[in-house]
């Protein structure tokens, strides 16, 4: 794809985010606050970006679009969920902490689990820590 927009000449006109998937394969282990089911590599590349740039700053999904609209000079409402990851990037700034939570997993079973984390801990809440599968559909 890189490939493509560089013979087009269309890379210097494009925002490239890529997001992996997280998580070992194995069942019960991506819906959850836990770190294997939290922690999700991401690529970004803009134009004028300038030299790439590693970081490891708590972040969430909802990040992405506040995130899209600042490069792209889009105004977007004060009451956005998520912040900008901008001034991570470009100014190594720290963000005190990420809010995670799962309401149900893939089987439709509902599964809250909520979790406060910042770059050394994980607060998980889970009301239904019991060890059991939950037979409670959430539809």
């Amino acid at each position: 794809m890189l490939s493509v927009l560089q013979r087009s000449g269309e890379a210097q006109n494009t925002i490239i985010l890529f997001c992996s998937d997280h998580g070992m394969p194995f069942p019960f282990s991506k819906a959850t606050c836990y770190e294997h089911g939290t922690r999700v590599p991401v690529l970004l590349s803009w134009p004028g970006m300038g030299k790439a740039t590693e970081f490891s700053q708590v972040t969430e999904s909802v990040d992405i679009l506040p995130t899209l609209l600042e490069l792209l000079d889009v105004p977007h409402p004060e009451n956005i969920d998520g912040k900008s990851w901008l001034p991570i990037i470009n100014e190594n700034a720290s963000r005190e902490f990420a809010v995670t939570y799962i309401n149900e997993i893939s089987s439709g079973y509902a599964y809250p689990v909520r979790a406060i984390q910042d770059s050394r801990y994980s607060l998980i809440f889970s009301p239904w820590a019991d060890g059991k599968l939950n037979s409670r559909r959430s539809r």
